[in-house]
């Protein structure tokens, strides 16, 4: 098993021990709807509580994996106004780092919410829905995140329009949505 492919069944494995409400994003998530691709991290969004986080690191300093803090007692970072804590395992001579975004705004609710299981190699795992993954490829905009949802993606079910354009708008990201919508397959 590949180090990343381990790093992602434990920390899912851990998740569901502690009973931490979670969804699988990103490269990961794509898995479920595509081909699958290589990817070089694994982006979750949970509800971690302050017991959850501190069970966490202790899962972390067990399982002989590290994460990276902007102090010594400041592991939440922060990026784009979203808390999120960063751990990270080696493979070699590189990091694999696992990004868990803190449940933290009407969104983040709405996407736990929404969540279903899914078996992603071979292990079953919560992941988002298929509109927003959608709507997480759009707001980050990369070539590869809109790579993964028009050339490589198929949608097993019918999109939501509603709620990728309800969500799209408070997100800001309504242009870039009405441009990619057309080229989805469903």
């Amino acid at each position: 098993m590949a180090r990343i492919d381990e790093l992602f069944c434990d920390l899912v494995g851990t998740l569901d021990s502690l009973n931490v409400p979670y969804a699988v994003m990103g490269g990961f998530a794509i898995r479920a709807f595509s081909v699958p691709r290589a990817t070089y991290d694994i982006d979750i969004i949970a509800k971690l509580g302050e017991a959850d986080i501190a069970s966490l690191f202790e899962w972390v300093e067990e399982a002989e994996y590290g994460w990276r803090a902007d102090s010594e007692h400041n592991r939440v970072l922060n990026v784009a106004g979203m808390p999120y804590i960063q751990l990270l395992a080696w493979d070699r001579h590189q990091s694999i780092a696992a990004d868990i975004f803190l449940c933290s705004c009407d969104y983040h609710r709405s996407v736990l919410s929404r969540r279903w299981q899914a078996e992603i190699n071979g292990f079953k795992a919560w992941i988002v829905s298929v509109e927003d993954l959608i709507l997480l490829k759009v707001a980050a905009g990369g070539l590869r995140d809109i790579s993964d949802i028009t050339e490589r993606f198929f949608c097993p079910t019918e999109i939501d329009q509603k709620y990728l354009r309800h969500w799209g708008e408070r997100m800001g990201i309504t242009e870039r949505l009405e441009q990619i919508l057309p080229l989805i397959s469903h």
